[in-house]
């Protein structure tokens, strides 16, 4: 622990030199620019940095993750208990217009993930979904809203938080995946984790979940964290998929094409939009900026979506932050037998495991 800790300080002091060197990558040319402009129901999608995002339909919302409170690199290596920002998350709310929300889905238990889970859906009245260690979090914070752990296999639906007997249009499949390469704090909360007991090493993984949210207008993948799992998502299909490249840019070539194939090729997906790339404790009322070198190579892990979404012809495109945009139903590229045929041969290639996560 100790180890982890001086890594952490040290990439303090090299965060900032390298966030002064490292201009953002080339993200821009790959914003999204404008909506679907498919007719018809929509779902909104607004992105506010990590993989806190946010799905609207006509009746109801979720939101995966829900973290704000973004607590500076001093902050994280204090040793000092981590609490939600309150004020930072009242703000992200009432910047983005976010009125009515029904479900907060935690796909980890790490800070960046889970710390600020339990607050959102307190002021919003909404669920949370999650896992046994995020409920320990929500407990100790004195969560009593409705939890729900997923049971794998089984799709729940998401009903309204001010009115439990109606349905909001969402539901949502949770699936078994595994945080990035070596994480920092894996293990599990095993007991109801207290506010005054929460220093960044408290918030252990827990699991990892990908979650498989879907609509009348279409369906999206959130893959939180960039790892993978064998054949796990070979039976769902998926217009969207927001696809973690945090840590991806410092894995091999060959990891990265079996990972695009396990989680775009094998959905089927026709956008593909890179989350998870931004610095983390830069607050939200400051544009968001690539995670320092220091820590991850993000234009590598970029380049090498990028890339592998020229070869396949998916289109890949990063959101900007705070602006809502209509994102299903999603535009359908044109076929390309070239694309479908490498993306057939791609999918029959056998499936090497990526390293244990621990």
């Amino acid at each position: 622990m100790p180890a982890i800790l001086f890594g952490l300080v040290a990439a303090v002091a090299l965060g900032v030199w390298a966030q002064e060197k490292l201009a953002h990558p080339a993200l821009a040319p790959h914003v999204i620019l404008d909506a679907t402009d498919v007719p018809g129901p929509k779902v909104r999608a607004t992105y506010f940095g990590t993989s806190t995002i946010l799905l609207e339909g006509e009746q109801g919302a979720v939101m995966v993750d829900g973290f704000f409170s973004r607590p500076s690199k001093l902050k994280l290596v204090s040793m000092w208990p981590l609490a939600p920002d309150e004020g930072r998350i009242r703000a992200a709310l009432a910047a983005a217009n976010v009125d009515n929300l029904d479900a907060v889905l935690v796909s980890h238990s790490h800070h960046d993930h889970a710390m600020d889970s339990a607050a959102v859906a307190r002021m919003k009245g909404a669920s949370l979904v999650g896992s046994t260690s995020s409920r320990n979090l929500a407990l100790g914070e004195g969560f009593t809203g409705p939890f729900h752990v997923p049971n794998f296999g089984t799709e729940l639906s998401i009903v309204s938080a001010r009115d439990p007997s109606q349905p909001t249009g969402f539901s949502v499949e949770a699936f078994p995946s595994k945080h990035s390469p070596k994480p920092v704090f894996p293990g599990t909360i095993d007991d109801k984790l207290g506010m005054a007991e929460r220093p960044l090493s408290a918030f252990k993984e827990g699991g990892t979940y990908s979650f498989v949210i879907r609509h009348a207008t279409g369906t999206v993948l959130v893959q939180p964290s960039a790892n993978y799992l064998c054949g796990k998502l070979k039976k769902v299909k998926a217009d969207v998929v927001f696809l973690s490249i945090g840590l991806l840019g410092k894995q091999s070539d060959t990891f990265a094409r079996n990972y695009w194939r396990e989680v775009v090729l094998a959905t089927g997906a026709k956008l593909v939009i890179p989350v998870h790339w931004d610095d983390f404790t830069v607050p939200l009322a400051e544009p968001l900026s690539v995670t320092p070198l220091a820590m991850d190579d993000v234009a590598r892990g970029i380049y090498m979506v990028v890339a592998l979404g020229k070869e396949f012809q998916v289109p890949v495109a990063v959101m900007p932050a705070l602006q809502p945009l209509d994102l299903l139903p999603a535009r359908r590229p044109a076929s390309d037998a070239e694309a479908e045929a490498k993306r057939r041969v791609a999918l029959a290639e056998p499936c090497e495991e990526s390293p244990p996560a621990g």
